[in-house]
């Protein structure tokens, strides 16, 4: 199971920012305190809020839901030539990266890096990869 690097308190915030919503224009929007919002940034689970909040900020509530109770979990990406995924810690935090490449040239493209990159130089390097 691949770990998450975004919580639901993260995914409200950048839904947020990304749409230029404050707190208090988000509370107004959801018929919901200030202070339910930042208890829900912070990882509450309170659902009838969650599902108030989650229209406004263009968000599937049901989904946001699911992570806020950690019942859902991306699969593990597997069998695909050309993608390797890896996860790294960054202070107790799971962050994912990411190298793709053309299987006929070895040309290779790291995204979304991740915090320690040895364990992607090394499989790069054991491939031929050419990043």
């Amino acid at each position: 199971m691949i770990p998450l690097e975004d919580n639901v308190g993260d995914v409200i915030g950048k839904a947020q920012r990304g749409l230029g919503i404050s707190d208090s224009k988000l509370a107004e929007q959801a018929r919901v305190s200030s202070e339910t919002i930042r208890k829900l940034r912070e990882g509450d689970v309170d659902e009838a809020a969650l599902l108030n909040v989650a229209p406004i900020l263009g968000l599937n509530g049901q989904a946001l839901c699911e992570l806020a109770k950690g019942e859902w979990h991306p699969k593990k990406i597997e069998g695909h030539d050309g993608l390797a995924q890896f996860n790294t810690d960054y202070h107790g935090m799971a962050v994912n990266a990411y190298l793709v490449w053309d299987p006929a040239t070895h040309a290779a493209a790291a995204f979304d890096t991740g915090a320690d990159s040895s364990e992607m130089v090394r499989f790069a390097n054991r491939h031929k990869l050419d990043v």
